[in-house]
């Protein structure tokens, strides 16, 4: 989460999304930790292919990503941003 400090610090205005991977543990108890840090790649590379180039995406604690967006401010863009990962990340699990 440290490089996240910079944007309190500084009273920096962003959108930001938290996604949270459930049960990812799971994942990893059932598979192995190697085949959980290969999981956690690919979901890297879907939300770098899916969120336009004025989000940042970070890496926090265990099972989270934050996705910050300092550029475009409007909060539609940070909504329509949140459905289309929640849709396709749901639309993947059926």
């Amino acid at each position: 989460m440290q490089p996240l400090k910079h944007f309190y610090e500084k009273k920096k205005k962003l959108n930001l999304i938290l996604l949270n991977i459930d049960n990812f543990s799971n994942i990893n108890d059932s598979y192995g930790i190697e085949y959980g840090d290969f999981v956690f790649t690919k979901v890297l590379e879907i939300l770098n292919t899916l969120c336009s180039n004025n989000i940042d995406i970070y890496k926090l604690e265990s099972d989270e990503f934050a996705l910050v967006n300092q550029n475009n401010l409007d909060i539609n863009t940070a909504e329509d941003t949140a459905k289309l990962l929640t849709s396709f990340f749901l639309m993947k699990l059926k």
